[in-house]
């Protein structure tokens, strides 16, 4: 179920593009007098297994869950800062890799927990990668690269930026990407 603002406030997105060590988080509002999307913010957040608060479950269970885990606490403390009214991840995508692969699903497991706990009556959505770049703009080929995604963003006439695009890394880019889609599918 959708979860609308109370006022005439913006409706606000959380995008994330997840990933074990690095991931991309993006708030994005659709600003309904103005009727454009607003890029509030976007940053890459870099866990660290060696973090004190997760070395010693980094010992028992290994340093790619103490970077999950502490990925999870952060992506909790962003849902309660900036109380989006809907989240959405991008999809592990199933490679040639299936121990990747296997990692992207625990990193989205970790930001449903984090959702539960924010707000158990607000779903996780999720897009697959190629979906949530194509509705940025991109044109996919099998020479598509990653700043292809920049520079389709860099073009689209619908979308305000509050902070600066070129300062963005990939993973935050992305994130911005997969909130862009689900605003362009659900508005």
């Amino acid at each position: 179920m959708l979860k609308l603002p109370v006022d005439d406030s913006p409706f606000l997105v959380m995008g994330i593009d997840p990933g074990t060590t690095t991931m991309g988080i993006a708030f994005i509002s659709w600003d309904m007098v103005s009727r454009y999307f607003i890029v509030e913010n976007a940053f890459t957040i870099v866990a660290k297994s060696t973090d004190p608060q997760y070395e010693s479950m980094g010992e028992i269970h290994g340093s790619r869950m103490a970077r999950i885990k502490s990925h999870e606490d952060t992506v909790l403390k962003h849902l309660t800062d900036y109380a989006p009214h809907a989240i959405i991840a991008e999809a592990p995508f199933m490679g040639r890799f299936p121990q990747s692969y296997m990692a992207l699903v625990e990193c989205v497991l970790c930001i449903r927990n984090a959702v539960l706990s924010y707000d158990n009556h607000i779903p996780l959505y999720s897009v697959d990668p190629t979906t949530a770049k194509q509705s940025a703009g991109v044109k996919i080929t099998r020479k598509s690269d990653k700043e292809d995604v920049r520079d389709a963003l860099r073009t689209r006439t619908d979308l305000r930026w509050g902070v600066d695009l070129e300062s963005l890394d990939e993973h935050s880019v992305d994130a911005v990407a997969v909130a862009l889609h689900f605003l362009l599918n659900a508005l």
